[in-house]
Order: C-alpha cells, then structure tokens, then sequence
C-alpha cells in the first residue's frame, strides 16, 4: 500500500511536466512580433541623380543622332554630329533639320539642365535642352532658342506626327533682349523641371516660366540643335550637366 501511494504523486508529477511541455512549444509558436513591420523604400533603379560631360572623353554614354524631320532626301542626310577639341558639334548641311542627343540613363523627374553652348554660322538656328524624355523617344519637354533672339518651351508627342499633325506641341513662345542669348558668343542655358513647372534661363537671366502637366515620370535628358531655311549652321555644345533643382 505504500508503494501504491508513493507512485501516484510521481504519476501526477510527471504528468503536470509533460503539460507545460507541449504548451510551452504551442506559445512559443503563436508568438507575434511586438512592433509593426515597416516597407523599405525600393531605390529608383537606372536613375543618375546628377551628371555631368566636358566631352573629352568617350561618349559612348549618349545615343546614336537622333533626326525628327530634314528636307534631305532619305539616305543622303549630310548633317552631322561630332566630337572635337572637347566639344559636341551639330553641323547642318541640310535644311530644316532637327537632330538630338540622349544620355542614355534617366534622371530624376524634377531635374535643372545646364549647357554652354555657341552657335556659328548663320543666325536662323535653333538649340535645345530636353527633360523627360521617355525610354522610345516619343515624347518629352524641350526649351529651345534661336540667335534671332526667340524662344519656345514645347512638348514633343511623336503620336501627333502619325496623324500628320505637328509633334512640337507649343507650351510657350516669345522674344528675348539682345543681351539674353548671344547670336555669336558662348551662352549657359538652364532648363528646369519640377513638378508642373517648366522654366528657361540664359546668362543667369530668366527668359520664361510656365507650367504643363503632361509629362510627369523620370525620363532621359538630352541637348539639340536645328537648322532652317538658311545654310551653313552650327551649334556647339562644351559642357553638359544636369542635377536636382
């Protein structure tokens, strides 16, 4: 009989052991964490916050010329564009010719472009910067000015042109002073865009502000030149950089 009631406690015992044992496994697998998880921001991949090209060295870094409209005939363009003496050249020998260049990585969506850029040749020309150019090329914002003492703020919708319509959508337009844009000497021309703001500077005075918004993503950056009704023209470019406004 003694041993008959020694071996219930133990019985007991080890029964209250195994409990907390398979409990204490099923807490430990019910446990939540104490703090909400929080989403780590995903970095804009391909995105160049600033640049900058003296074009002294290989450009590999920008696209093959791009042509929207010539008069030359197909296959017989003779405008070119070259690097020399640490500058990027746009020689036209063909009339109403519209050539671009493209850095080859985006930038931000909110981005100021700045160029020194000296056109020769004769005065009816164009040079442009452009922001927001999406990945195919078909659309962007673009300031551009002429040595005739004018300027456009546009939006280039390549869908347009496929409906024999005018691609160059006109944000703005109008003429500057003299001592605003150089016919003949180098300028420093700043294109900005922020938000659904669009402004032009040249010489560190502003030429026009506006505000579109059309184009809002991240895009490709890039510089043009054009000629008109009157040959030779040339615009070259020294140095072109880009970064946040």
């Amino acid at each position: 009989m003694k041993k008959a009631k020694l071996l219930v406690p133990v019985l007991v015992l080890l029964f209250v052991t195994l409990a907390c044992s398979f409990g204490g496994v099923g807490k430990e697998e019910l446990i939540t964490p104490t703090a909400t998880p929080t989403n780590t921001p995903v970095p804009e991949a391909g995105i160049e916050k600033s640049f900058y090209d003296d074009f002294s060295t290989s450009q590999d870094a920008w696209s093959d010329m791009k042509m929207v409209t010539s008069q030359a005939k197909p296959g017989q363009m003779k405008t070119t564009v070259k690097y020399e003496d640490g500058k990027m050249i746009f020689e036209f020998r063909d009339l109403e010719t519209y050539v671009y260049k493209f850095f080859n990585n985006r930038s931000r969506s909110d981005v100021v472009i700045e160029a020194q850029v000296l056109p020769t040749g004769h005065t009816s020309n164009g040079m442009a910067l452009v922001c927001r150019a999406n990945s195919d090329l078909t659309a962007w914002y673009e300031a551009r000015l002429s040595s005739t003492s004018q300027y456009w703020l546009y939006r280039y919708d390549a869908k347009l042109r496929e409906q024999d319509q005018n691609p160059y959508v006109l944000i703005k337009q109008g003429t500057m002073p003299i001592n605003v844009f150089y016919p003949a000497k180098p300028n420093v021309v700043r294109f900005t865009c922020q938000g659904n703001n669009l402004k032009l500077e040249s010489n560190g005075q502003e030429v026009a502000a506006t505000t579109d918004g059309a184009l809002t993503e991240p895009g490709l950056t890039g510089i043009g030149a054009m000629s008109h009704e009157i040959l030779p023209v040339a615009i070259q470019f020294d140095y072109f950089s880009y970064g946040q406004p």
